[in-house]
């Protein structure tokens, strides 16, 4: 049988045809290996079989793998791999038999971010209003008119992997990926609920509904990840969100219609270990509580704490803020085998006994935000604008009428996003009436919860006062037990 000698015709991207350069058309991968490949010579812009002998003509329409090199390869099958390779779409039929040319697009897509290390930074209000930090932005270029799916995945370059959304049984089939999938909080499901975890691994635009995203007619698009991606990243813990900065490995997919499948991608699947990556640093860097010890002025006596969070990225710590709870009393006595009673104390705006036997948030006014840290106005910031900090100082004097004081507190400092904390308590017990009320309890959401409700804990710290002002004849002596049960 006469052999024959078949031309294409290749061009990449941009419109030029390929000349004087070895094509590899490759059917598919197994185990990392090529199978079925061919190899053209492309001489000046026609391609033949080096051997001559007839070949099946490539089908229509249909994709391959395509790999170009200026030399010719000795071991195609091993050298070539799927990560390396470009898609590519047959654009003319072939007919059976005959010489007739065919033309082949490579279908190249590429992805780049705008900068390549960002700092997750949002202001007092959770947005990304400081134009310095800005949330990621990809600039895209591909095909007109394809459809695209931006993936990105925390860490684990191994999560890019399958068909757009990650609908495919690599995911679907063992649930863990269902589990490591972005999801939103609000809008169209799949939506978080509470129980849900944080930390979700891996994002596609697609997933989440954003169906409609498209090269336009020049072949570039532009995706900024959502902002509420960027805020789920802020809301990790400083344990979760620690170091530097960490490896966010990125791709893109692209198909003709909605329905498609997946024709070409930026980087193959992630085990093949070829997704690049960009940074992304947590801006805080520390939360501490610095024991000033136990003071005494004039008549008062007291305990001093300097509470402190810093940050990455100078002035920006209006994106925190601090909510302090405590528990305990000021109990006091006039002598050994009377009742403990309580001096008056204000919380939320409120007179009423220095009796907390139930966890409350610690504030004088209906804003969580203590008054030792700046309450709304916000806390004082070191100059260098890293550090914001703020000194309290809980103690009292023992009246002339008793005789002992046993001023005992437990006290939680956490640091929280300042949009996620609500602008007043919810007040959940007033006992009494008054002037003086009984007990009071005001709470904000509990970020110790479980499962964990919206407002989420960043970092915590605790700190206590224990005093017994004890009146003797030398004087009002203050020691330090644990416990005091009364004269």
């Amino acid at each position: 049988m006469a052999s024959l000698r078949r031309p294409i015709f290749v061009y990449d991207h941009s419109g030029d045809r390929i000349s004087n350069m070895y094509l590899y058309v490759i059917f598919r991968f197994t185990g990392g290996h090529a199978e079925e490949v061919w190899e053209y010579f492309l001489d000046d812009g026609r391609g033949y079989y080096p051997d001559q002998h007839d070949k099946p003509r490539f089908m229509y329409p249909s994709t391959y793998y395509f790999y170009v090199s200026s030399t010719r390869l000795t071991d195609p099958q091993n050298t070539i791999s799927e990560a390396k390779c470009e898609r590519a779409e047959v654009l003319d039929k072939a007919a059976t038999g005959g010489l007739v040319a065919q033309t082949i697009r490579l279908l190249k897509i590429r992805i780049t971010p705008a900068q390549d290390t960002y700092t997750v930074v949002l202001d007092k209000n959770g947005n990304a209003s400081n134009a310095a930090y800005p949330v990621p932005v990809f600039e895209i270029l591909g095909p007109p008119d394809f459809f695209l799916d931006i993936q990105v995945a925390r860490s684990q370059n191994i999560l890019l992997k399958g068909k757009r959304g990650f609908q495919d049984a690599a995911w679907l089939g063992t649930g863990t990926g269902i589990q490591k999938r972005w999801i939103k909080r609000s809008g169209a499901a799949p939506v978080k609920t509470p129980a849900r975890v944080l930390e979700q691994r891996a994002f596609s635009s697609w997933h989440i509904g954003e169906t409609s995203i498209k090269l336009d007619n020049s072949g570039h698009a532009s995706y900024t990840m959502p902002l509420e991606w960027w805020q789920d990243l802020a809301r990790l813990t400083l344990a979760a969100f620690s170091g530097s900065e960490e490896d966010y490995y990125f791709r893109v997919l692209g198909f003709e219609n909605g329905t498609s499948d997946v024709i070409i991608y930026s980087t193959a699947d992630g085990n093949s270990g070829s997704a690049p990556s960009l940074k992304a640093q947590n801006n805080l860097t520390g939360h501490q509580v610095i024991d000033l010890g136990y003071q005494q002025a004039g008549g008062r006596y007291y305990k001093s704490a300097r509470v402190e969070f810093t940050v990455k990225e100078a002035h920006t710590t209006e994106m925190y803020t601090m909510v302090q709870w405590m528990v305990g009393g000021f109990p006091m006595w006039t002598g050994p085998g009377t009742n403990a009673v309580y001096p008056g104390h204000q919380l939320y705006n409120i007179t009423h006994d220095a009796n907390f036997p139930v966890r409350t948030v610690d504030s004088l006014t209906t804003n969580p935000r203590p008054s030792f840290f700046g309450g709304a106005a916000g806390p004082s910031v070191t100059a260098d604008g890293l550090t914001a900090y703020g000194t309290d100082s809980p103690g009292a004097g023992l009246a002339a009428a008793y005789s002992h004081m046993f001023i005992h507190l437990d006290f939680e400092t956490y640091i929280h996003l300042n949009f996620e904390v609500p602008n007043a308590v919810t007040i959940t017990r007033q006992d009494g009436s008054p002037p003086v009320y009984g007990i009071i309890v005001g709470v904000i959401p509990d970020p110790a919860a479980v499962p964990p409700g919206e407002i989420h804990e960043l970092e915590d710290n605790s700190w206590n006062v224990r005093m017994l002002l004890e009146r003797t004849p030398a004087g009002v002596v203050v020691t330090h037990p644990n416990n005091f049960a009364g004269p």
